[in-house]
């Protein structure tokens, strides 16, 4: 009488014991910590996606001077909204544009190298949980890339913008 509950037990307690090691194995990367030497490498964007940008609109009332005295609104060289949110929506699609024919090399002494077309910038960069904060050597301008998803060979970073969001895809090259 105990022998067939002892194995009906055992039997239970090795599936639900193979159940839980075999989801394990199956989650993706996301929860994972990202380590720095998962890092190291040539990268290279494949897609760049806009997202929750704001609307024109949206854009015109942010860039609406809080200052409407005449000189403010009315001096040589002053700009509508209509034209700072134009300026801003063009200089955020030339950034996209620009970023997805750019690579990215990072290297172990934790320097990097990011190259569009013909420009080269020097770059520090370091990790922290999962974002990567990297500093221009030159200007010292700081960027900020949330990582979103990685694998071995492909990371998901988010970059904000004054004008938006930006997605941008790399793909380690070989």
């Amino acid at each position: 009488m105990k022998k067939p509950l002892f194995l009906l037990t055992t039997l239970v307690f090795s599936s639900i014991l193979f159940l839980t090691l075999t989801a394990r194995a199956q989650e993706s990367t996301e929860g994972k910590k990202i380590k720095a030497k998962n890092l190291y490498g040539k990268w290279k964007v494949t897609r760049t996606d806009l997202l929750n940008a704001p609307s024109i609109e949206q854009m015109k009332a942010a860039a609406m001077p809080t200052d409407t005295s005449k000189a403010a609104t009315q001096g040589k060289g002053a700009r509508t909204a209509d034209q700072v949110a134009l300026r801003n929506r063009m200089n955020l699609e030339n950034f996209m544009h620009n970023e997805a024919k750019s690579t990215m090399e990072l290297f172990p002494n934790k320097t990097a190298i990011k190259i569009y077309n013909t420009k080269v910038f020097n770059l520090t960069w370091k990790l922290k949980g999962s974002v990567i904060v990297a500093k221009d050597v030159i200007t010292k301008k700081k960027y900020r890339l949330r990582i979103v998803k990685w694998a071995d060979g492909t990371i998901i970073v988010e970059q904000t913008t004054p004008a938006g969001d930006i997605r941008i895809v790399y793909e380690r090259e070989k």
